[in-house]
């Protein structure tokens, strides 16, 4: 089906990423097979919240693919990598008294950068005519999963329509929820499903779909901060955070920090109630947020009154902004009985902002009619395995080869359902595999894992779901596996089997 158009709701990572890839293989492809793209982003421009992200194992291997590897290499300060001078050797994972390491994470050809470098660098390959800013979707309809449609085939269904918060609207082919955490694309897609009398999975039944629409909150608050490498080098010259990653484990609270330039560090202290564990946030206010123990005392915050588009998402999440003097006052004392080497690390902090910790249950599904979702709308998950964007990248790769493959397919059997179909076989089993994973390294963190506070079997547990992470890991789907499959198969083996599948090859 060529010259189809793919719409793409979020200019975030996931949905930057998918666009440039979906432009260069337009380029490479010609007009006769051509996808039309356009990307429908929220905010006036596009921007990333949050500070540094680490980008490795396969993922990796999916930018080179997509020939954006030397951007982020000079954009980055390489981690264990063979790309050349700089590199160390990884995160090092200590406890929070003693300076004995007890493992390091299994980092291979990974880069740390900043969120809003890797944002330009995907944004450049983007032209504005693709990009339609200040567009908030609000609902959408698709005849092909509409009951009340004449036509609710895949393949003879209408176009998808789309409604904005401006009262404007937009056509497509296919729609892609790359719209985040609090995905509007995901939660009118689990509200249509349950309404529908044939739910997509046999074994998901209309009632179960509730869950799958908002995020839960974790217990969890992190305090997120830029620290400038001058502020702790004037407190500890030979700070093994100078030097590159470490994450001090603790009891319900652990701190990571790690360089995203050679004048910046990037810092996060997390801290978990475990009475709000898997509730909403923000706590309803009959529900205490403090305890005896000042290392769990919360004190949940209001979102600051900036217009900005920052402030705009932040918002949406209930974040909010600490100076200097309501920071060492609320946050700096929970380490009062930690280590000189976190007390350095926490002190040398001058603002931050404090997010709570959200992720999604695992999905049932990705796709539903000619809808989709990528990024964080599909496996939002707990920032613990360093693996969110990394993810995302990957979706992109994979959805917008399997796209290109569907317009250049010549068969009458339905190209775009079965390029859907095949992405979430490819993803779905992944993706939740994150989300789950994701969770066991935030409890072996805060020994409250399966190892509970003994620190080598902790740091054991975390080293395991690393080495997963890093290689995209998580069991393939059933019909993936039986052709040969598995998780340690590269992204570039996925594509082509993918594709192979969607040009009616498999």
């Amino acid at each position: 089906m060529p010259n189809y158009r793919v719409a793409i709701v979020g200019g975030g990572i996931a949905g930057l990423c998918l666009a440039a890839s979906l432009v260069s293989l337009n380029s490479a492809a010609g007009p006769e097979s051509e996808v039309y793209v356009d990307v429908y982003e929220a905010a006036p421009e596009f921007v990333e919240l949050g500070a540094g992200l680490t980008l490795w194992g396969r993922v990796c291997e999916a930018l080179r693919l997509m020939g954006m590897d030397e951007d982020c290499v000079r954009a980055a300060v390489v981690v264990a990598s063979s790309y050349g001078a700089g590199a160390t050797d990884g995160f090092v994972l200590r406890g929070f008294r003693d300076k004995a390491d007890y493992g390091r994470l299994p980092f291979r050809d990974a880069w740390s950068l900043h969120r809003a470098d890797l944002i330009n660098i995907l944004a450049r390959r983007v032209p504005r005519v693709h990009a339609h800013l200040g567009k908030r979707l609000v609902a959408y309809r698709d005849p092909s999963s509409d009951p009340s449609s004449s036509s609710s085939s895949t393949s003879t269904a209408g176009p998808i329509t789309l409604t904005f918060a401006d009262a404007t609207t937009a056509t497509c082919n296919v729609l892609v929820g790359a719209d985040g955490l609090r995905s509007v694309v995901r939660a009118q897609m689990m509200r249509d499903a349950s309404r529908s009398s044939t739910p997509n999975t046999a074994s998901t039944s209309r009632a179960d779909l509730k869950p799958f629409i908002n995020p839960q909150w974790t217990g969890t608050l992190a305090y997120r901060t830029l620290v400038p490498v001058a502020a702790l080098r004037a407190r500890n010259p030979s700070h093994p955070i100078l030097r590159g990653g470490v994450v001090y484990f603790g009891k319900s609270q652990h701190v990571v920090g790690y360089p995203i330039s050679p004048t910046t560090l990037n810092l996060a202290i997390n801290v978990t109630n475990l009475a709000h564990v898997d509730t909403e946030w923000p706590p309803h206010p009959s529900h205490s947020t403090s305890t005896a123990s000042a290392s769990s005392q919360y004190q949940p915050g209001s979102s600051h009154s900036s217009t900005s588009p920052t402030a705009t998402r932040e918002r949406a999440v209930g974040s909010r902004k600490l100076d200097r003097a309501t920071y060492r006052r609320e946050v700096l004392p929970r380490f009062g009985g930690w280590g000189d080497e976190v007390r350095d690390v926490v002190e040398s902090v001058d603002t931050c902002t404090e997010w709570p910790v959200m992720d999604l249950n695992p999905l049932p599904f990705y796709t539903r009619g000619r809808v989709v979702l990528m990024g964080d709308a599909a496996h939002a998950a707990v920032p613990y395995v360093g693996a969110g964007a990394a993810f995302a990248i990957e979706d992109a790769y994979i959805l917008s080869h399997l796209f290109h493959a569907a317009s250049r397919a010549t068969d009458n059997r339905n190209p775009i359902a079965r390029a859907l179909h095949t992405y979430q076989l490819l993803r779905l089993p992944r993706g939740n595999a994150l989300v789950q994973n994701a969770r066991i390294a935030l409890r072996s963190f805060q020994f409250n894992g399966p190892c509970g506070e003994n620190m080598r079997g902790s740091a054991d547990v975390v080293c395991r779901v690393f080495e997963g992470a890093a290689g995209m890991g998580g069991s393939a789907s059933k019909e993936y596996a039986s052709a040969g499959a598995d998780s340690g198969r590269g992204p570039e083996e996925d594509m082509k089997w993918g594709v192979s599948r969607v040009m009616g090859l498999l």
